[in-house]
């Protein structure tokens, strides 16, 4: 398998792919930014052909429709992500991708400047099964709220999410449902597809 991380003060994301491999043991390495910018710009040539990895001490190279990609690979300790992945939540909640897509898009736009804050409250025991409503609120503009009906099992949670940085993972997503677990307003929040436990987004709530 291939584990791809990537990570900041805000969010994570992960990625496991299946891959063929001849390697004996297990292999860390950290690829720079700009490098996999460039590399995803020679993958959308979008043939059949498989893209080559090969790695030494200190570089990685790229083959791909005979183009090559020869980077240094970062030689510092990758922060323990692991351990900042929660694996049980207060608040488990199944959601429709695109109208919670839709919703968020909506509130976006009375989010406060610089802050980018939208406001996702999680009740289990509202409506059949469950209710999330989506508001942001600015001064200047106004408020909006949207509320859609979900499987919620749980507590009852509220978090302050930045919308640019859920939109920039939720958007990657093709199932047409998602799993978002929460802890409390200050925990990280996991989302993923629901059919698809090989694609995680992590993303930290604005404090208040």
């Amino acid at each position: 398998k291939l584990i791809i991380v990537g990570t900041d003060a805000y969010r994570l994301a992960k990625r496991t792919l299946s891959v063929k491999s001849d390697i004996s043991e297990d292999i860390s390495l950290i690829i720079p930014q700009k490098t996999l910018h460039e590399l995803e710009r020679i993958l959308q040539m979008d043939t059949e052909k498989e893209l080559e990895m090969y790695i030494n001490e200190n570089q990685v190279l790229f083959l791909y429709e005979g183009v090559e990609l020869l980077s240094k690979l970062i030689t510092q300790n990758y922060p323990d992500y692991e351990q900042i992945i929660p694996t049980s939540f207060g608040t488990e909640s199944v959601i429709e991708t695109k109208e919670f897509l839709k919703a968020i898009k909506l509130s976006s736009i009375f989010s406060r400047s610089g802050l980018n804050d939208i406001h996702c409250s999680f009740r289990a025991e509202t409506s059949p099964k469950g209710e999330v409503c989506i508001s942001a609120s600015n001064a200047s503009i106004g408020e909006n709220i949207a509320k859609l009906p979900i499987e919620c099992k749980g507590a009852d949670c509220d978090v302050i999410l930045n919308y640019r940085y859920t939109l920039e993972g939720l958007q990657s997503f093709e199932d047409d449902r998602l799993f978002f677990g929460a802890g409390d307003a200050q925990s990280p929040c996991v989302v993923r597809p629901l059919q698809n436990k090989d694609i995680l987004y992590l993303i930290m709530p604005i404090r208040e």
